[in-house]
């Protein structure tokens, strides 16, 4: 996923607030979850861990999101957050998470 820079969703120096990365994370992950299962379903978020990794400044924020471990009821997901410039040539890696998502239809 990938969503462009908006002033509200940065702080005053520039770079983005960790809320958006975390956001993000929460959106990207449960989309690799439910991607895992076969039939339409929704997921939860269970626990949620974000480590931020340097101050994310650039004009888009990109996450990759993998699926570890899918099971019946419980996925864990890994998602990487990366921020980009207008023109996609330089990618910083900004956070890495690890995510529990649980089935509930």
């Amino acid at each position: 996923m990938k969503i462009p820079k908006m002033d509200l969703m940065t702080r005053k120096a520039g770079m983005f607030n960790g809320a958006m990365i975390a956001s993000l994370v929460d959106v990207s992950s449960g989309y690799a979850a439910v991607s895992h299962y076969e039939e339409d379903c929704y997921v939860v978020t269970v626990e949620l861990k974000v480590n931020y990794l340097r101050p994310a400044i650039g004009d888009a924020l990109v996450s990759k999101s993998y699926v570890i471990k899918g099971g019946a009821k419980i996925s864990v997901i890994r998602t990487e957050i990366y921020t980009v410039d207008e023109y996609n040539i330089s990618e910083s890696h900004v956070a890495t998470s690890l995510v529990t998502m649980m089935k509930i239809k």
